[in-house]
């Protein structure tokens, strides 16, 4: 998957959704790989290939945490994203 997206009208609106943070700071994408969801984040890169990396204060990016909590599946799909 490349870096970026397509331009497509409403990708403002989508980010804006997608990037919203917790009271920890972490994203849906955060919690998409706490929870092991492949299927999540593949959804969630697709609409914003910049979500990985938005990175909370205590500095686990999900690529971080996906290698921490052992999802290698997931961390080789954020490391993809990577450019």
């Amino acid at each position: 998957m490349a870096c970026g997206n397509d331009g497509a009208a409403g990708d403002g609106a989508v980010k804006s959704v997608v990037r919203r943070q917790n009271a920890k700071e972490g994203t849906a994408l955060h919690e998409a790989v706490r929870f092991g969801s492949i299927e999540m984040v593949r959804v969630l890169v697709s609409a914003d290939p910049e979500l990985a990396r938005v990175v909370p204060a205590d500095g686990a990016s999900p690529l971080y945490l996906a290698v921490s909590l052992g999802h290698i599946h997931i961390a080789r799909k954020l490391h993809e994203l990577d450019c």
